[in-house]
């Protein structure tokens, strides 16, 4: 111990139906100090074996076995020692405890270690990196430092936090804002203010509800994780969870049978299978698509690599769409901006119903097998038109000669329709 020295102040309280028993309990009770160069041990302990009580309608039975042997057979209510420690500021505090409450009014020590089992741990000012382990436990946790929190079937509130590392099972768990938040969960139920820094989550099963984040990296399987804005990247990997989403910058995702819901978005790419999708706002999107269903309200930009068996639904698609590969997907865009540039589609045995904008020449150039196609014919002129059975070719220049707009299809035994 560094400074001044340490006080330690102890009350023992024994409760039982016979004196000379509670006494016999009194004597068999330890606290004790040692020390060793800058190292300070206090421990207590109550030296009982074995505590029990059997009850029925007609009898009871207790029965209490000390350490050393001596049984007690008279009713013992209570046994607890309430320790209070005054120490200087330390480099390490080490506090262990089962069954009881751990209360810090202040702690100054470089380092505070809390090992805590079938307790309660509150602390309104640590001063200190915290390392707590906590089970069947509650947290009750003010002006932290960093902390470094392995939780198993715990409940807690925990304020402001600078940086937070968190190893958890099957706890509840409520905190305020962090600077940086690391968290491993399993069938956790876990709140969070802000994360000013990165948020990196890796989870199964649990329910999480962030604020704001500036980063986030999930790896997620079966998770509820509902966020505020993201100012930074996105980065997600998940399986069967639903996600949602405020505002966020970039995005990188890979999903597979996952529920999305997201406000608005600058660039995402997405790898997904199996996915519901719905989008208000989003400016640009790079996708990979199996079996899925997207509902956007509004996007710029939509580049498809490939896509099979998907439904997509875009009220609005202002700017440019281009299609790499389309297989049995149903596409319906119910308007398409002044300032569409591009229409990219390929594909085979799709629908496609995408109305060009109102009074706009365009340039065309189709190549169709099988299926329909339909255009508007007043902003363009056709100048090449070649039919045989159920192949044809169309090529054609916009109207008024302009090259802004650029419409290209090859298609397969598809329904495509440009008309309005």
């Amino acid at each position: 111990v560094e400074g001044d020295e340490a006080r330690v102040e102890a009350t023992v309280t024994v409760r039982g139906e016979d004196a000379n028993d509670v006494q016999t309990i009194l004597d068999a009770m330890d606290i004790f100090i040692s020390a060793s160069g800058t190292r300070t041990e206090i421990n207590t302990s109550e030296n009982i074996k074995y505590w029990s009580t059997s009850n029925n309608w007609l009898w009871s039975r207790h029965k209490l076995v000390l350490n050393n042997g001596t049984e007690i057979k008279s009713k013992v209510e209570q046994i607890s020692i309430n320790a209070t420690l005054y120490l200087p500021r330390t480099k390490i505090l080490s506090l262990n405890n089962k069954y009881d409450d751990i209360r810090i009014i202040s702690c100054k020590a470089n380092t505070l270690v809390v090992n805590l089992r079938s307790g309660m741990l509150k602390a309104n000012a640590i001063d200190s990196d915290a390392h707590v382990r906590i089970k069947y436990g509650k947290l009750d946790l003010q002006y932290l430092g960093d902390l470094n929190l392995d939780s198993h079937d715990s409940k807690g509130k925990i304020g402001n936090v600078n940086n937070l590392i968190i190893e958890d099972k099957y706890s509840e768990i409520e905190l305020g804002n962090v600077e940086s938040f690391e968290a491993n969960l399993h069938d956790s139920d876990i709140s969070l203010g802000n994360v000013n820094c990165d948020a990196l989550i890796k989870d199964k099963y649990s329910e999480i509800e962030l604020g704001n984040v500036a980063s986030l990296s999930a790896d997620l399987h079966d998770s509820n994780l509902f966020l505020g804005n993201v100012s930074g990247d996105a980065n997600i990997v998940d399986k069967y969870s639903e996600i949602k989403f405020g505002h966020m910058e970039n995005g990188e995702w890979n999903l597979h049978d996952s529920q999305i819901i997201i406000e608005n978005a600058s660039h995402l790419k997405i790898r997904t299978k199996y996915t519901d999708f719905e989008m208000k706002d989003v400016l640009s999107v790079t996708l990979n698509s199996h079996d899925d269903d997207f509902k956007i309200n509004k996007i710029d930009y939509l580049k498809i690599s490939e896509s099979k068996y998907t439904d997509y639904l875009i009220r609005e698609l202002n700017k440019s769409m281009d299609i790499g590969y389309s297989h049995d997907d149903d596409y319906v865009v119910e308007r398409s901006g002044k300032e569409l540039s591009t229409l990219n589609f390929n594909g085979k045995y799709t629908e496609f119903r995408m109305p060009l904008p109102l009074s706009t020449s365009y340039n065309l150039k189709g190549t169709m097998k099988y299926g329909d196609l339909k255009y508007p014919k007043d902003g363009i002129e056709e100048t090449r038109y070649v039919k045989d059975d159920d192949e044809f070719e169309i090529e054609g220049k916009a109207a008024d000669g302009s090259e802004f707009l650029h419409v290209k299809i090859e298609a397969h035994d598809c329904d495509i329709n440009l008309d309005n």
